[in-house]
């Protein structure tokens, strides 16, 4: 039985998974096995990814079940130490593993590791969190042109998140980006896995507060490295936010771990900001032909985000209790 098992979800994304399978960690030092979950439903994916000669298995569920719960499904099926969930968008050669699971062997309270996480320019993504999402995080969230005048001021515009220069260290952190996490999979397990109500984004960082909750430490490593395709460097990820997926794990996250009051204060925020920014957008479509086209998209995407919010989350079911 090998060491560790990494899994990755597809979901139309058997390309990026062909290029994933060139690029993946050297064996030299952590015997591994690789395991994809096929989200698409779709066979012509299936039949792309048994092609590629390194998966060791892969699971077909037949439906898109989200990514926290086909990683869950996953799990069930392996019995190594460790486990590693590893996004398909990933270039993951020079990651160091042995280094990752040195700190595991080294420190029982750790129970939760990322590496370091480039763009594509080789730049540093913002990926390790020193705040949990909070009232002024998700006003941010819904407000790209303050995010955009704070960027240019040289100021950090995603205050939970440690600045580039602060990256440059290892360190203890509160939470960790899932495009590239490892556990022992006992802890994994004893901790309850993703939990299922998230049906994309947010699952980590939750995953994340319950394992602090219980004593455990999240742990950040600078010294190994890997490339993240579609992250920081990409237009769209700038204005992910503002998508339907992201804001109701948002209030899902938020609902879980805070009161009704505090929600809804948060919800009115957001929908101020999405309000404000979907015509701070579209006046200056008027004023600047050359980025009429970007400026346009922009505001579409508040006013969808707005008419999102006119409705209270717990009433669209945006709501959990912690168990």
């Amino acid at each position: 039985m090998n060491k560790l098992t990494i899994i990755t979800v597809n979901y139309f994304s058997a390309d990026l998974i062909k290029d994933l399978s060139k690029s993946l960690p050297s064996k030299k030092d952590i015997q591994y096995d690789w395991i994809v979950v096929d989200n698409s439903a779709d066979e012509s994916q299936v039949e792309q990814l048994t092609k590629i000669k390194n998966i060791n298995q892969i699971i077909t569920p037949n439906k898109n079940l989200g990514f926290g719960a086909a990683n869950n499904l996953a799990v069930k099926k392996i019995k190594s130490e460790y486990v590693m969930f590893l996004n398909p968008d990933i270039k993951a050669k020079s990651l160091n593993l042995k280094k990752l699971i040195n700190l595991f062997e080294n420190d029982s309270k750790i129970k939760l590791v990322g590496p370091k996480i480039l763009n594509t320019d080789g730049t540093v993504q913002l990926s390790a969190s020193i705040k949990y999402p909070y009232w002024w995080s998700h006003k941010l969230d819904y407000s790209p042109m303050v995010r955009i005048l704070i960027k240019k001021l040289k100021f950090n515009q995603y205050p939970t998140l440690l600045s580039e220069y602060e990256l440059k260290k290892s360190q203890s952190v509160v939470a960790l980006l899932g495009a590239c996490i490892i556990m022992r999979r006992k802890d994994f397990v004893k901790i309850g896995g993703f939990d299922e109500d998230f049906f994309m984004y947010r699952e980590e960082t939750d995953l994340a507060r319950r394992i602090k909750c219980s004593g455990g430490e999240i742990y950040y490593c600078a010294d190994t490295a890997l490339t993240h395709i579609s992250g920081g460097a990409s237009k769209n990820n700038f204005y992910a936010e503002l998508n339907r997926d992201y804001t109701k794990s948002e209030y899902v996250f938020l609902s879980k771990w805070h009161n009704f009051i505090y929600v809804s204060f948060c919800w009115i925020m957001g929908w101020l900001s999405s309000l404000l920014s979907s015509m701070i957008f579209a006046l200056l479509s008027l004023f600047r032909p050359s980025k009429r086209k970007d400026y346009i998209k922009i505001s579409e995407l508040c006013i969808k985000s707005f008419i999102q919010h006119s409705i209270h989350p717990f009433a669209l079911g945006y709501y959990r209790k912690r168990k």
